[in-house]
């Protein structure tokens, strides 16, 4: 488990150049500080953007963190960018000091994922929440068009020789046992290869 300060001087190593090159490097390293911490702490998303919005920043805040990501994605993007020393500064400052903040508070733990998840799928607020009931709904209707016809009455019967199987207590526990063994092989997995980082 390596040391926050550790990990920094990388950075302070970069900007100790006063280069071009070394002002680039020090945004860059900067960024998967602030990465690894965000991942230390357990916060979920593809992105960074994404865990910094469980984190509590939602991009639009005062600590400018998505101006740093903007600079960030130039630098990545454009090999010919000039990055002046004072403008890698105030970018570095940005990461260190939002990396500083996230290693403060507490662990994003096993309740507040399932909260997230609740929030992102099963929220009224949601729209991948619109989205399904949608789906459930339009799949509704088709059932009952189908009912009134012959052929529609057969399958709808299929429909429900299927649903019968699915919800029979053998296939939801076989579900249940090999759901808890992926999660918990995927948890043990995502934690041992990541990098851990504790405060100083």
């Amino acid at each position: 488990m390596a040391k926050f300060s550790e990990l920094w001087q990388e950075v302070e190593r970069a900007q100790a150049e006063h280069t071009a090159a070394g002002a680039r490097m020090s945004v860059i390293e900067a960024h998967k500080i602030l990465e690894i911490t965000l991942d230390s702490k357990g916060y979920p998303g593809k992105t960074i953007q994404k865990k910094l919005f469980w984190a509590g920043y939602s991009g639009k805040d005062k600590e400018g963190i998505s101006e740093a990501l903007a600079k960030h994605e130039e630098i990545l993007n454009k090999f010919e960018y000039v990055l002046s020393d004072f403008e890698a500064e105030e970018i570095v400052k940005t990461y260190h000091n939002v990396a500083q903040e996230i290693m403060k508070a507490p662990r994003f733990g096993f309740v507040d994922k399932l909260k997230a998840f609740a929030e992102v799928y099963l929220s009224p607020k949601s729209v991948l929440f619109w989205q399904w009931l949608a789906i459930v709904v339009g799949i509704s209707v088709g059932i009952k068009v189908l009912s009134y016809t012959e052929v529609g009455k057969q399958i709808v019967g299929l429909f429900v020789g299927l649903a019968d199987f699915v919800i029979s207590w053998m296939f939801v526990a076989i579900i249940l046992v090999f759901a808890a063994g992926f999660i918990g092989l995927n948890y043990y997995l995502s934690n041992r290869s990541k990098v851990r980082i504790k405060e100083d």
